[in-house]
């Protein structure tokens, strides 16, 4: 089994991608053309954080679970914390954005518990 890299914070994931650290600790706004300059090749993740992408991919693909889904038209992708996500040699279009919140963001508010109704985050 391949190694699953585990990201506690948006900030660690950041450092770890070669990205500044973000403003707020809990929240980031990427644009995919600042995603370009990250050649992600392999690599196996899951984060303490929900992520929401309107992105398209040039070459590439992403595992969401066990499933391979093709983003080369483009796509909405929602995912919720520790959700598993392979990514094998992506090179993202120009356009689109990624949001990462970690789910401290929603602490205390009634978002924190209606999210976890909402299906679209979940990939098996």
């Amino acid at each position: 089994m391949e190694k699953i890299n585990h990201y506690k914070s948006i900030t660690e994931l950041h450092e770890k991608s070669g990205f500044e650290p973000p403003k707020n600790p809990l929240l980031s706004l990427m644009t995919c053309k600042e995603l370009m300059t990250y050649s992600v090749g392999e690599d196996r993740f899951t984060g303490d954080f929900y992520m929401i992408g309107l992105k398209k991919i040039k070459s590439g693909y992403v595992l969401y679970g066990k499933t391979k889904y093709d983003h080369n038209n483009g796509s909405a992708v929602f995912m919720k914390p520790r959700q598993i996500i392979e990514v094998q040699n992506v090179q993202f279009a120009e356009k689109g954005f990624v949001m990462f919140f970690h789910e401290d963001y929603l602490s205390g508010h009634p978002l924190n518990e209606q999210i976890k109704k909402y299906g679209y985050f979940e990939y098996e």
